[in-house]
């Protein structure tokens, strides 16, 4: 198994917790899970998050905790966070692709009852 060690990195609290989500008492949400929540809500921001993604990923990963070592993204590392990424992206498609076929099938099946 491989394992990625990344310096912690501060992220601020989120100012307020959005309608429909509910945390436990003792956890908070943290200002970029917020603006990653709102863009995944909102299909047409997707360009945004992976702009905000990719300013993260230079700024934050590569400059900050690989401290610009080129030589750690042709490694094992790289190909790591791109398969995270990849699987995170497919569970979101799916999640998307699904919802949109229940919508789908509960239009088919209103219209079928009104018939």
């Amino acid at each position: 198994m491989y394992s990625v060690h990344l310096k912690p990195v501060y992220s601020a609290p989120a100012e307020q917790v959005p309608d429909g989500v509910q945390l436990p008492d003792d956890w908070s949400l943290s200002w970029h899970q917020l603006k990653t929540l709102k863009a995944l809500r909102d299909p047409s921001k997707e360009r945004q998050l992976v702009l905000d993604f990719a300013r993260y990923f230079v700024v934050d990963v590569f400059e900050n905790a690989f401290a610009g070592d080129r030589a750690r993204l042709a490694g094992r590392q790289i190909n790591l966070i791109r398969d995270t990424c990849e699987f995170l992206y497919r569970l979101e498609q799916d999640k998307e692709n699904q919802e949109h076929s229940e919508a789908k099938n509960s239009k088919s099946t209103v219209s079928e009852e009104e018939s």
